[in-house]
């Protein structure tokens, strides 16, 4: 699988302060980001072959799903929600809550 692969073209010293942004292309600019039981699977994947690595989560991130990604990653790349300065603000605040 892709995951594996791209694990093991690193070795481990470099694989050990990589930080993997993982962004479903299902998600992309659709408005429909991947389901949580999905986004935490593929955490535990990237997890088992990265090792104990931060791992951000991206693909329609909005104001409403923002808390659910923070609880099974480490953090999230906002694209489309960025454009918008208010909506950008909201993201924020919603994920200081």
């Amino acid at each position: 699988d892709q995951i594996e692969q791209q694990a093991d073209a690193l070795d481990k010293a470099l694989k050990s302060k990589c930080i993997v942004a993982y962004e479903p292309l299902s998600a992309i600019g659709t408005g429909m980001g991947e389901d949580v039981p999905a986004v935490r699977a593929t955490t535990a994947k990237i997890k088992e072959h990265f090792g104990a690595i931060q791992i951000l989560y991206g693909g329609s991130v909005s104001p409403h799903n923002i808390i659910e990604y923070l609880m099974v990653t480490d953090g999230v790349l906002v694209g489309t929600a960025s454009l918008d300065v208010q909506e950008f603000l909201n993201l924020i605040h919603k994920s200081q809550e």
